[in-house]
């Protein structure tokens, strides 16, 4: 299902030859790309509506995941580093590790995408169920019923949660990774006893997991399950990072084998102003991107994500600006607080535009500083998405 193999083994051969390897683009890019089309398959297509809030949750999400595939490329980068310690010879380092790759690359991917999949279908789920509660107020969790279902998830078939309550948001899945369950609308009629957490915790802690010491409970807890990612907005939570606070801002250009923008501008053509009017952009512009506001417009990005572009922001050339979001040079990634920054890079002879733009829970995708840059290494930090 997952190939990494000469990626894999480019890495490999990178870190034998090469002292502080730290990162791989390669294995990032392939991580992100598999677990991303996992969330985006499980959870569907967005309304073809621009207001739908569908777009902003896909983003976060994909921005969630987008940190957790470069920490979990730290993490096996950092684990090659500690085997070639043991080694003198490539040979032998080369075998040695092939556990590693398919530790990380196929036996942790599969659980992942599989959770990523499931995280999807049943954020997707959670809205629809909030917005139908007045026919269905209740829903019902229901496993697959089959022999995979792990007994703890057997013993929760069939609980009943009342729509938007403490229950719905501890059970909603999935509860563990390769849970394959899902909550099943209910009406009046068709709802039975309906459950407490107390009650289903009491379940999950009297369920015994394999020969592991913790209980059923135990291990919601301890892999960070039982909340609610559809409000959240994230498919893995910080506790599930293979690096313990980890700090995407630290990955920079050269990690990425990039060259500077010193050296990438020699060949570049340079900035014209395209003299376009603000006030005639604006006016073009408007009610566009099923948006009609006398003070914002809305553009998309090179993946079609719907961007707010308010008319309050002090930036000479509207026109460039939409060139920067939609045909970038770069896009690099990083999270401050609940807030994800996205800065858009466009690159040329004589200077770079930077767009950035803000995302979190509370706040549409909305470009917050649009400047012109002669100096814009400083920016290249975090997760390079584009």
């Amino acid at each position: 299902m997952f190939d990494f193999g000469s990626s894999f083994e480019d890495l490999v051969r990178k870190v034998w030859e090469t002292q502080g390897v730290r990162f791989d683009k390669q294995i990032l890019d392939l991580t992100l790309d598999a677990i991303t089309k996992a969330f985006d398959n499980g959870f569907g297509q967005p309304s073809f509506d621009l207001n739908s809030p569908d777009y902003l949750r896909l983003s976060l999400n994909e921005s969630n995941i987008a940190r957790f595939a470069a920490a979990k490329t730290v993490s096996q980068v950092l684990e090659l580093n500690r085997l070639k310690n043991k080694f003198e010879k490539f040979p032998d380092f080369q075998k040695a590790v092939q556990q590693t790759n398919i530790t990380y690359n196929k036996t942790w991917l599969k659980a992942e995408y599989d959770t990523a999949y499931t995280t999807g279908q049943t954020s997707a789920d959670y809205w629809r169920q909030i917005e139908s509660k007045e026919l269905f107020p209740y829903v019902m969790f229901d496993t697959m019923g089959d022999g995979r279902v792990r007994d703890s998830h057997a013993a929760l078939d069939g609980k009943v949660a009342r729509v938007g309550s403490t229950l719905h948001d501890f059970f909603n899945p999935p509860l563990g990774y390769n849970c394959r369950c899902r909550l099943k609308r209910l009406s009046d009629d068709e709802a039975t006893k309906v459950s407490t957490v107390t009650e289903v915790k009491s379940i999950l802690r009297n369920s015994k997991v394999g020969n592991a010491k913790d209980n059923a409970l135990d291990i919601v807890d301890k892999y960070g399950f039982g909340i609610n990612r559809a409000k959240t907005n994230e498919v893995f939570t910080d506790s599930q990072f293979f690096v313990k606070n980890f700090k995407e801002s630290g990955l920079r250009p050269k990690d990425y084998g990039l060259k500077s923008y010193d050296q990438l501008k020699q060949h570049l053509p340079s900035y014209h102003d395209s003299h376009v009017d603000k006030e005639q952009f604006f006016k073009q512009h408007f009610g566009s991107n099923n948006l009609s506001s006398p003070d914002a417009v809305r553009l998309k990005d090179y993946r079609n994500r719907p961007i707010i572009f308010p008319k309050g922001l002090d930036f000479k050339d509207p026109f460039e600006l939409q060139n920067a979001l939609s045909h970038p040079s770069e896009v690099w990634l990083v999270r401050d607080g609940e807030t994800y920054r996205r800065q858009y890079l466009k690159f040329y002879k004589n200077k770079a535009v930077r767009v950035e733009v803000n995302l979190n829970n509370g706040l549409d995708e909305t470009i917050v500083k649009a400047k012109f840059e002669n100096a814009i290494d400083g920016y290249r930090k975090g997760v390079k998405i584009e």
